[in-house]
């Protein structure tokens, strides 16, 4: 997740500071959840908690339903990869109804 992703999902919560920064040590930075709760202070399931709540919004933001999880892929620009990804994205969008064409 971005910076400005976090961001935006986070001010759609009442997340207090401590749970916040361990939900982007996590998302943003790509720490662990353990090793963010050893870091920040908290539980271990605070810290997933935390992390739970944020994913919600961020769906909430992009339009992704409830049910369905957001997968980020990396695959070169133009050739069969990037295609099949593209065609599979489309595929799943239409079947969630969010988009027509």
């Amino acid at each position: 997740m971005t910076p400005v992703q976090f961001a935006t999902a986070l001010a759609r919560t009442k997340l207090k500071p401590r749970a916040a920064g361990a939900a982007r040590r996590v998302l943003v930075d790509g720490l662990s959840k353990s090793a963010a709760a050893r870091e920040i202070g908290l539980s271990p399931e605070a810290v997933r908690q935390a992390v739970a709540r944020v994913e919600r919004e961020h769906k909430g933001v992009i339009g992704c339903p409830r049910d369905w999880v957001c997968l980020t892929v990396c695959v070169p620009e133009y050739g069969d990869a990037h295609f099949a990804i593209t065609d599979l994205e489309k595929a799943a969008w239409r079947a969630a109804g969010l988009l027509v064409s």
